[in-house]
């Protein structure tokens, strides 16, 4: 869908956005033109890791057309008029030329080569119904189901959805990417199975190796991503998604495997906030929060793995209430 060539083709930046939502709708604008926007950074910046704007790449053929679609806000923008020959109507300047050498057909008549396009796409002749009657059929016979046939149907269309989910998992698989400084390494990197975006992988720094890991589900949607922040070859952080929204955040922070932090992602905007001990592999600390600020906490501060202390906090997250537990 504007990818000709995945292996080869050169991208160019259409557009920078300042948020993920607005980038997602120029996408979606540019889709229904048939073009293939690629969001360059997206869940670093809505996590509020990066303060690198949204880029947005289409192929170099596209680029064009696809800034006339931004600008102007119409997905038919740029796009090139089909001709009448094409829709197969003849000009006013044809038909007089038959009528003055004679050659233009009349109706029901056959005519020269292409005199047919006068009477539309199809000729005349073609839009013949038959109405000859070949034979009875009564009312009961009409009500009857073929249950043989249905049965049939519905076992074919299992064999086939069976072997189109087969196919699409065993598509080959194609790279593309962009070289941002021209040095004949790619800074980011896009994978894809049968036209579907499986992962893309970008060098923050460009040093050569890739910092930042996104991989998609089978719909496109961000599944799993995770970071090196500090660019010094181990991923630290790690990002889980589910059906494109994030549900959980992790964080190791001296980089020896074990996330200390974690952040869950819940209905309604709310988030649990745990700091984990590495000694007992529990929390010692966990926060609950709604989308205005801190609500409540619990605290292990012995390290046994209980908790000790409950704390409640007030709208601008100061401690309005502290009790022992246990």
């Amino acid at each position: 869908m504007g990818r000709a060539d995945k292996g080869a083709c050169a991208m160019k930046q259409v557009y920078r956005s300042s948020n993920e939502m607005e980038a997602q709708m120029i996408c979606n604008l540019l889709e229904q033109a048939g073009i293939e926007g690629h969001i360059s950074g997206e869940h670093l910046q809505g996590l509020g890791i990066s303060n690198q704007p949204i880029q947005i790449f289409v192929v170099e053929e596209d680029f064009e057309r696809a800034q006339r679609i931004i600008e102007t806000g119409d997905p038919e923008a740029g796009k090139p008029e089909p001709s009448k020959r094409e829709f197969g109507i003849r000009t006013a300047r044809e038909i007089a030329a038959d009528e003055e050498n004679g050659t233009l057909s009349e109706p029901g008549k056959p005519g020269p080569p292409g005199a047919d396009l006068n009477r539309g796409r199809f000729g005349s002749e073609t839009m013949h119904v038959s109405t000859e009657n070949h034979g009875t059929f009564s009312h009961e016979q009409a009500r009857q189901t073929d249950w043989g046939g249905v049965l049939m149907g519905l076992f074919v269309g299992i064999l086939i959805g069976i072997g189109a989910m087969f196919w699409a998992y065993s598509s080959p698989v194609e790279e593309n990417g962009i070289d941002y400084d021209g040095d004949g390494r790619l800074e980011e990197q896009w994978t894809y199975v049968d036209d579907r975006i499986s992962k893309s992988e970008m060098d923050l720094n460009q040093d050569g190796v890739f910092d930042s890991v996104t991989e998609y589900d089978h719909l496109g949607l961000i599944e799993y991503a995770r970071d090196d922040l500090d660019f010094n070859g181990t991923f630290d952080t790690e990002y889980h998604y589910e059906d494109g929204q994030i549900i959980l955040f992790s964080m190791d922070r001296d980089e020896n495997g074990f996330f200390e932090y974690t952040e869950k992602y819940l209905d309604n905007g709310n988030r649990e906030i745990i700091y984990w001990n590495q000694n007992t592999e529990k929390p010692f600390k966990i926060i609950r929060a709604d989308p205005f600020g801190y609500v409540d906490a619990e605290l292990d501060l012995d390290g046994d793995g209980r908790m000790d202390i409950y704390r409640k906090f007030d709208e601008t997250d100061e401690i309005i209430e502290e009790r022992k537990l246990n």
